[in-house]
């Protein structure tokens, strides 16, 4: 079963810092087990650069954080998929930031989806209960609402092409990170609520990550539960050793 690491840099980075940091990793982690995973998601503007400093790995993959639905056109600032560079497999969808600071609605989330999915590309599709504690009794009826509008234009099996990223808002940067208990039951919740949806069908097979204050410290108490198949890393991916720690956890699963 292959195992997910997802490196989510944000908005960190100088060009030439994330140069140093990509051929870095790449000479730091060897060689990997083939059923472990390695996608870095740094910057758009940062991609090209990163997609030469690990050329020569075998195991580090590319992702986008966000892009436009649209192919071409009049829309200054954004990034279509034809101008992601070749090696760039992965996109991530609606993570919370972009729901919040940029006004990313479901029926957004939903055309970035399509258009990712058409392209041939894998999408990262974040979800999770916005403001709120962490014991939310709504919590999946939020993640019911933000599944049923992300995939409602989806057609056929989605497994191949889609990642679910388990983010709880208040988990994010917070050193309250959901108990691997918690990350469990929702990503239950996940596979089977996608299982059911008429237009899609063989959720349960659709890969599910937590993300929200992952560290090499509690990366295993998450790989260790029955519906997680990996993370996505925030602040620990940002520093060489730790995340080079939290790859050497999950060489062991």
């Amino acid at each position: 079963m292959t195992i997910y690491l997802y490196a989510n840099w944000k908005m960190n980075f100088t060009q030439d810092e994330a140069d140093q940091f990509g051929s870095a990793l790449t000479k730091g982690v060897g060689d990997l087990p083939e059923h472990i995973e390695v996608i870095l998601f740094p910057g758009n503007a940062l991609l090209t650069t990163v997609s030469e400093s690990i050329r020569n790995s075998n195991h580090l993959g590319l992702g986008a954080q966000n892009i436009h639905w649209e192919r071409d056109g009049a829309f200054t600032g954004e990034t279509s998929v034809g101008m992601l560079p070749d090696v760039c497999t992965h996109v991530l969808v609606g993570h919370s930031e972009r729901r919040r600071y940029f006004g990313e609605t479901e029926a957004i989330i939903n055309r970035k989806i399509v258009t990712v999915m058409e392209r041939g590309l894998k999408a990262v599709l974040c979800v999770g209960a916005g403001e709120g504690s962490i014991s939310n009794v709504h919590a999946e009826e939020v993640l019911e609402v933000q599944l049923r509008g992300a995939l409602r234009d989806i057609e056929g099996p989605v497994e191949k092409g889609l990642v679910v990223a388990y983010e709880p808002v208040w988990a994010i940067g917070s050193d309250l990170p959901a108990t691997p208990e918690v990350a469990n039951r929702r990503a239950g919740f996940i596979k089977r609520f996608i299982s059911r949806l008429d237009n899609v069908g063989t959720g349960e097979s659709t890969p599910v990550i937590y993300g929200g204050s992952v560290t090499s410290e509690n990366v295993g108490s998450y790989l260790d539960m029955e519906n997680i198949d990996g993370v996505l890393l925030g602040g620990a991916s940002l520093n060489l050793e730790s995340f080079k720690q939290v790859v050497t956890v999950t060489e062991n699963y």
